[in-house]
């Protein structure tokens, strides 16, 4: 069994179609059916539903395309960090980031590691908190600007700022001007969710304070990106809970915002005792620019 076979297999399982998989894999179809057949024989289970209608994967299947693709991201972590080592003259440092602090509290530091570490080229990928841990595991990226859930396995968190989250509702809906009020008031209306497939932490950690208020509101939709729910809210869908900077960033007229108390913990994410030269000064930079700054400077 060969690292090939696991590719071969995650193209198919990906596709759902050996024409497809073929196509991308750039190679014909019949060696790569007789491939996955002797990769099944191997693992010693089929992996495929295969019928007139179409491929599908078994259980076996379904449950070996999520730990290839954890295998196939680990190997390329492996090899990218070997080339790096190879080359003595690379000065690229990989970061993970959350979009919202792309925009917000990233571009001072770009600035300061502009000035200090002249050559090192910053490259950036954005990534959710949990995808920059997996991400950090593998070997993928150097630092990660994350949220506080970032940790374990090995990772060390670093807190440097705080961003703050806020009740948003179509204007008119409720007329409370507090924060617990405006809970109460709302409690039984519909409510646009965050999508806990796109960012389960921070999922979870809205779910924890609308337990914490007491209330349990229907839910007619759930979506995957912050700035999408304002403006789904600002169209009279429903309310919701979103980190405040997006609705600073919104387009969107016709809701309004009640701040709450519940921060979120922001900070810096990396693999303990894995720091290379320059990504261990790029630290010394986040640290001596976000925690020398005031409290107040340092809420986003």
């Amino acid at each position: 069994m060969e690292l090939r076979h696991f590719r071969y297999f995650a193209a198919v399982a990906e596709h759902l179609s050996f024409v497809k998989a073929a196509q991308a894999l750039h190679i014909s179809q019949p060696p790569l059916s007789r491939q996955i057949r002797e990769f099944e024989a191997e693992v010693g289970t089929a992996l495929f539903v295969r019928s007139p209608q179409g491929t599908s994967l078994t259980p076996a299947g379904a449950y070996l395309f999520a730990e290839t693709r954890k295998l196939l991201s680990t190997a390329e972590g492996i090899c990218r960090t070997a080339r790096a080592l190879g080359n003595s003259e690379d000065r690229t440092l990989r970061l993970g980031c959350v979009s919202i602090l792309l925009n917000h509290l990233l571009p001072p530091w770009f600035r300061l590691v502009s000035e200090r570490e002249p050559g090192l080229q910053l490259s950036i990928r954005v990534l959710s908190t949990e995808q920059q841990c997996l991400a950090l595991e593998n070997g993928e990226i150097d630092l990660g600007f994350m949220r506080a859930w970032g940790g374990g396995h090995g990772l060390v968190f670093e807190a440097l700022a705080e961003e703050g989250l806020c009740i948003i509702f179509p204007s008119g809906l409720c007329h409370a001007k507090a924060a617990r009020e405006a809970m109460a008031e709302l409690a039984d209306k519909p409510f646009v969710a965050l999508s806990r497939s796109s960012a389960p932490g921070l999922a979870d950690r809205l779910a924890t304070v609308l337990a914490d208020y007491g209330i349990t509101p229907p839910r007619i939709l759930e979506c995957d990106e912050s700035h999408s729910i304002v403006r789904l809210v600002a169209s009279g869908l429903g309310w919701s809970i979103v980190p405040d900077v997006a609705i600073r960033d919104a387009r969107a007229t016709g809701f309004e915002a009640i701040s709450l108390e519940e921060p979120l913990v922001l900070g810096i994410g990396y693999r303990e005792g894995g720091l290379g030269d320059a990504a261990a000064r790029a630290l010394g930079l986040a640290r001596e620019l976000f925690l020398g700054q005031d409290p107040a400077v340092r809420r986003l």
